[in-house]
């Protein structure tokens, strides 16, 4: 039987003789795609199996180009079972068997392999039997359950790479490890609304697992590996087809002109909503086709300047349904279960709450962030002194803050007074509280179509997945504070 499972698996390895190019070739896929995975050093039929659709994404392409290759390399590979059956079945009857049976034996093994014992894989660790013992001791968590995690994660996705035999296991493989070691250890599970509990650590091409495999493929390539690898930019907003585009009729500028040059009033007010509701189409087309700066959109469009809430107008027609969330949960819901981690939340005003959430999620680094000094929290918030020049400071801001943040302005030692969103080079008010302020700092990116600072974009996913839910890509890091927010707080010792 092993010697039949042997026979199989390089079936899977071994495809046929012809080689990657030929393969993409007679599938009809572009030279670019051919570059594509020449640069990415999948040249042999061996790495092409091993590929599924998280890392065809990695790659660089879009969803359309990562399905057909998917569908085209999963196709390739029933072709080849297939003429397997039809081989061996002739070969086996004379003697009473069949390759069907073998086959089916066989997808029953891979079937069970997938089904891992995560206590025996982690026994067969140095480390492992001691990280088990801690799990199941005593009720571990915070700080001391992540960096159990991570060790827990560098021995099984060690064990993936070695079943493998290399550093690309299949997504089923993954998942199933995923999906094991939560059985394993509950205290590990995903608790976001809406998941099965295993996705921190495999989902869709994310979770710790995937990054670590990420890590140990970089790794390698810097050992000795192969040295072209390109770094392929990913697209951060969707091309816009010229057919799509919301085509301008007289109407639609009209009104436009309109909006431009008619401040509101108490009497005009439902008019400008109306206005932005027709040219809604029109000036979102228009928006992620010419990418303008925003002090170019506020030009066009001053109505967001002298009445900032129709910025959450705007952002509830971009997302529906989303646009109260934040006023509505933030207080009673999320502050308490995030200070509950903390020993000195009573001290804690808005703006404190805002700073631990922060230094409770990973930064990630901007270049020359860390040699010049910055603070993190400067890209979500500045404070001045009641009386600063708004506009001047706007104009002489750092470079580095190229994205729209909250200036505060108050006493150095009291709670601010005044917010303001700086945008580009200008200014919109910002609310009367630092939780309106911060609301309309993240409305603002999605208003004007600009990303969140580099430096705090996990702060910002905590918001896109789980407060707002306008995204469904959570990262792991953030269910995984979730996950502490949810568990019961822990009784102090006598």
């Amino acid at each position: 039987m092993r010697q039949a499972n042997d026979e199989t698996f390089s079936l899977f390895t071994t495809m046929a003789t012809n080689d990657v190019e030929t393969f993409l070739r007679e599938r009809g896929f572009s030279d670019k795609i051919m570059e594509i995975f020449a640069a990415n050093g999948v040249d042999t039929t061996e790495v092409l199996n091993s590929i599924d659709e998280s890392d065809l994404k990695e790659f660089g392409l879009n969803f359309g180009e990562r399905r057909k290759l998917a569908l085209a390399i999963d196709g390739r590979k029933v072709e080849a079972v297939s003429s397997t059956h039809a081989v061996d079945g002739s070969q086996e009857a004379s003697a009473g068997g069949t390759a069907l049976s073998q086959i089916s034996n066989t997808a029953g093994n891979n079937t069970a392999s997938q089904g891992f014992q995560v206590a025996e894989i982690m026994k067969g660790d140095p480390k492992g039997k001691d990280i088990i013992q801690q799990l199941e001791g005593r009720n571990v968590s915070g700080q001391e359950l992540v960096s159990l995690r991570k060790l827990v994660v560098k021995i099984l996705t060690k064990h993936l790479t070695e079943k493998a035999g290399d550093l690309y296991p299949r997504t089923q493989e993954k998942e199933a490890m995923a999906k094991a070691l939560v059985t394993e250890f509950p205290c590990f599970k995903d608790r976001t609304p809406g998941c099965k509990g295993y996705e921190l650590f495999f989902s869709e091409g994310e979770g710790f697992i995937e990054w670590r495999l990420k890590t140990m493929r970089q790794s390698a390539k810097r050992a000795g590996g192969p040295s072209n690898t390109s770094q392929l930019k990913k697209k951060t907003k969707n091309d816009t087809d010229d057919n799509e585009t919301e085509q301008c009729s007289a109407e639609v500028l009209e009104q436009m002109e309109w909006l431009k040059y008619h401040p509101p009033t108490r009497e005009n007010s439902s008019q400008i909503k109306a206005n932005l509701k027709a040219t809604f189409f029109y000036r979102r087309s228009k928006l992620v086709k010419e990418a303008p700066s925003i002090t170019n959109q506020l030009a066009e469009m001053p109505r967001f300047r002298d009445s900032p809430d129709l910025i959450n107008f705007e952002f509830d027609m971009l997302n529906p349904g989303c646009g109260s969330k934040m006023l509505v949960k933030w207080n009673p819901y999320f502050r308490p279960k995030l200070t509950q981690l903390s020993e000195e939340a009573a001290r804690f005003n808005d703006l404190d709450v805002f700073k631990f959430l922060l230094k409770k999620l990973p930064t990630v680094t901007a270049k020359g962030f860390k040699s010049k000094g910055y603070d993190v929290f400067s890209f979500i918030m500045q404070r001045r002194q009641t009386g600063t020049d708004v506009e001047a400071f706007a104009k002489t801001k750092d470079v580095i803050y190229a994205q729209p943040f909250i200036l505060a302005l108050g006493d150095e030692n009291g709670n601010p007074t005044e917010y303001f969103i700086i945008v580009d080079n200008t200014s919109i008010p910002g609310g009367t509280n630092a939780v309106e302020a911060f609301d309309r700092l993240y409305k603002v990116h999605y208003v004007f179509n600009v990303h969140f600072a580099k430096p705090v974009l996990t702060f910002f996913n905590f918001f896109d997945g789980l407060v707002y839910g306008v995204s469904k890509n959570i990262r792991p890091t953030v269910r995984e504070l979730y996950s502490q927010m949810m568990q019961e707080p822990q009784q102090k010792e006598a």
